[in-house]
């Protein structure tokens, strides 16, 4: 294993969608078609507002959504059937979609070391569970956890509940969104960068195009 990852690794934090699985640009389409119902400009404006938020819950996204460019709130009825509809259009492509490539040896081999991965997605905690479990691979995570839960909560809480040195985790995700949350815990962040993608980080911040580049 290259040396991108502390010695002494307590813990890793994964996000899902984009760094686990290839599924990012799934639910960049997703939104586009949740919003054609609404016109084509607000389908254009939802993929580029998604876009520009990857890794925010899409309830959030459909309140700001609604606000911004419908002038209007978002109830929560409405939202849940906007939520509803979006897992039907994402949920198939997700369960076929590959996986980052290296990432399963990964997480085998970060099993085999005793080191704990936990999965942090803004993809709502059932559908998150439904997803890993029929993919086969939730059983590498000591935990996964969807929203509505903020990253930033989730990982506080898995720190103080095991007592983890912040020093010794690294968090890894494909959006300002997620290095947001790791710098909010105050552990250490590495970003997925596919080839041939914009780097959307600091030039500060290390960066792989996959697990590859860990192994």
């Amino acid at each position: 294993m290259k040396n991108m990852l502390p010695k002494n690794l307590e813990a890793i934090f994964l996000d899902f969608d984009g760094v686990v699985v290839e599924s990012a640009h799934i639910k960049t389409e997703a939104f586009y078609e949740l919003y054609l119902s609404y016109g084509e400009e607000a389908a254009s404006y939802a993929r580029s507002y998604h876009l520009k938020n990857q890794g925010v819950s899409r309830y959030k996204k459909f309140d700001e959504i609604h606000k911004l460019f419908l002038n209007k709130n978002c109830s929560e009825n409405e939202k849940e059937s906007l939520s509803a509809r979006f897992s039907e259009i994402v949920f198939e492509k997700i369960i076929d979609a590959l996986l980052v490539d290296g990432v399963l040896n990964f997480l085998k081999e970060m099993q085999d070391q005793n080191i704990p991965v936990f999965l942090l997605s803004a993809t709502p905690h059932e559908e998150l569970l439904t997803i890993c479990s029929a993919r086969g691979i939730l059983s590498y995570f000591k935990g996964a956890y969807g929203a509505p839960h903020e990253k930033s909560t989730l990982g506080e809480k898995i720190v103080n509940d095991y007592h983890f040195n912040k020093e010794s985790i690294i968090f890894i995700g494909d959006s300002l969104s997620d290095f947001k949350a790791a710098t909010a815990i105050n552990v250490t962040f590495m970003g997925r960068v596919p080839d041939g993608e914009e780097n959307p980080f600091e030039p500060s911040i290390k960066t792989i195009a996959n697990f590859l580049d860990l192994m």
